[in-house]
């Protein structure tokens, strides 16, 4: 969840992560610029954790250790 906790982050069975805002349980898209966005992304591995700190994404996926700034604030 984001500091400001109107976005939370959550990894599904399908090998993806995603993101809802709180306050209209709208599901959040990607910039679809950012290559690097970890939202969307398929994992070759189940997502084991996912963690937020300053605004920085973070997500294990098998030994692989994965992070992105978050796009939304």
């Amino acid at each position: 969840m984001t500091p400001d906790a109107n976005i939370i982050f959550a990894a599904g069975e399908d090998m993806r992560l995603r993101a809802w805002t709180l306050s209209t349980g709208e599901q959040l898209q990607p910039p679809t610029r950012d290559n690097e966005a970890l939202l969307g992304k398929v994992f070759n591995e189940h997502v084991r954790a996912v963690r937020l700190h300053d605004y920085k994404l973070y997500a294990i996926s098998g030994r692989d250790i994965w992070s992105c700034d978050v796009p939304f604030r």
